[in-house]
């Protein structure tokens, strides 16, 4: 982390959060992959977004925040793993690549798919894991 980093700004990476990186696709394509309903989106900072249920109280499957930096779209699931289901993965990763960091209370797990197929799937820091493909 920059010395200058301000911690509180690293709360989406606390558990119970799955976080995937797309190249080359707009947040809006994203979405859409996710299998979401863009007439149900809207434009939200991180502050209005945070008053949204999320978890058991939501009403939805799971709140999906999606953007862009760069070549990267981004998609940040708070209480949500829907990021870390094959189904998704292989949608988002169709004609791109596509990573995937879900951790949880005692589970954390890293997913890197190409083309519809996953290349790399692991829990850091277990010797016993997978390097390969799922």
């Amino acid at each position: 982390m920059a010395a200058h980093t301000d911690a509180p700004s690293l709360d989406w990476a606390k558990g119970w959060t799955c976080v995937t990186f797309t190249r080359d696709l707009t947040a809006e394509e994203v979405l859409t992959r996710y299998g979401a309903d863009l007439s149900r989106s809207r434009l939200l900072d991180a502050e209005q977004s945070s008053e949204l249920p999320t978890g058991n109280f939501a009403r939805a499957v799971s709140l999906l925040r999606s953007g862009r930096l760069g070549d990267w779209a981004f998609c940040i699931e708070e209480d949500g793993v829907i990021g870390s289901w094959p189904e998704p993965l292989a949608a988002l990763s169709r004609d791109t690549e596509t990573y995937s960091v879900l951790t949880t209370e005692g589970l954390d797990i890293f997913q890197y798919w190409r083309d519809g197929e996953c290349v790399e799937s692991f829990e850091p820091n277990m010797p016993d894991t997978d390097h390969t493909g799922a």
